[in-house]
């Protein structure tokens, strides 16, 4: 038989876990770095529904979707509506693709995600603090709303209801070491995705002129310089 504090202590796990998963959704959903999937989900397209009853989409790699249009004539409901949920992510249209045995004209369309430069990767760890530290809040309320419950239904039970003060804290703990795991995996993404950009734009050294060439680079600055007063 189920007791009152297991239900207690039950409907507090099932808050806690609403509170976690909702704050890997608007990581994935808000902050996007990866082509995450569920950034999707809100997707809706004008007059046809979710993007799966009109496209297939794939990942070629992890910073893309690929959406394969079933038929030519939603791309434009599909790129509108994607633009409206994320007028972040970066489009190309490919004119022509080979898909399913069959090649698609112009039914593909190629979503990538922003790069991550010095910039968007503080903005991003500043967005990721401010979501962690209002679900962190949520959560706080939360457990001090259930503790309050199982101080009040069981007040006839002191034992039982300092039992289940301590698996209250257990399962608080459990779930706030969670809730700072998809914080601290959202934050090594951003970094690795900096690092990814950091690598692919390092400045190749310029090479250096010859005595010959920066004599001549000496002579076309003076002439600009002596011909300036054209310009006065």
């Amino acid at each position: 038989m189920v007791s009152k504090l297991d239900i207690l202590l039950q409907g507090c796990e099932n808050d806690l876990s609403k509170s976690v998963f909702l704050l890997h959704y608007k990581y994935a959903t808000q902050l996007c770095v990866n082509a995450e999937p569920l950034s999707l989900l809100p997707l809706e397209i004008a007059g046809l529904g979710k993007i799966e009853t009109v496209a297939d989409v794939v990942r070629p790699r992890k910073d893309q979707f690929q959406i394969f249009l079933r038929n030519k004539q939603h791309l434009q409901a599909v790129v509108s509506a994607m633009r409206q949920l994320h007028p972040e992510f970066l489009l190309d249209i490919v004119p022509a693709t080979f898909y399913k045995g069959q090649t698609e004209e112009e039914n593909s369309l190629v979503y990538t995600m922003p790069p991550v430069n010095k910039e968007r990767r503080d903005l991003l760890l500043q967005a990721v603090d401010f979501f962690y530290e209002r679900q962190k809040t949520s959560f706080e309320k939360s457990k001090a709303s259930w503790s309050a419950n199982i101080t009040r239904v069981m007040a006839d039970q002191p034992q039982q209801a300092e039992e289940g003060q301590k698996k209250l804290d257990l399962l608080f703990e459990k779930k706030s070491a969670q809730l700072a795991k998809i914080r601290e995996d959202k934050i090594t993404e951003i970094e690795e995705a900096y690092q990814r950009y950091e690598t692919e734009h390092i400045e190749e050294p310029k090479p250096q002129p010859s005595e010959e060439g920066q004599e001549n680079d000496r002579a076309m600055h003076s002439l600009k310089f002596e011909e300036s007063w054209k310009e006065a």
